[in-house]
């Protein structure tokens, strides 16, 4: 399914909800997926043996409630 047809999907079969306040949120995920992406090339290309992801995973983790609260929060 191409990405309109999922769009057209959702606005015709689904009830939407419009969350504000989310670039925050949205600029953190970024950010987050950067270091990911820079981590793993780093693996890739030797210069890294091992990576401790704690970090990185605690914060996902805070994403993860901050939008789960949201989504709680719009229902």
């Amino acid at each position: 399914m191409s990405e309109s047809e999922f769009v057209r999907r959702c606005i015709l079969f689904n009830k939407l909800i419009i969350v504000t306040g989310l670039d925050e949120v949205l600029t953190e995920l970024r950010r987050q997926g950067n270091n990911l992406n820079q981590l793993t090339r780093m693996v890739h290309q030797g210069v890294l043996d091992e990576v401790n992801m704690t970090a990185c995973l605690e914060e996902y983790r805070k994403i993860w409630q901050t939008l789960n609260s949201l989504q709680s929060h719009s229902r």
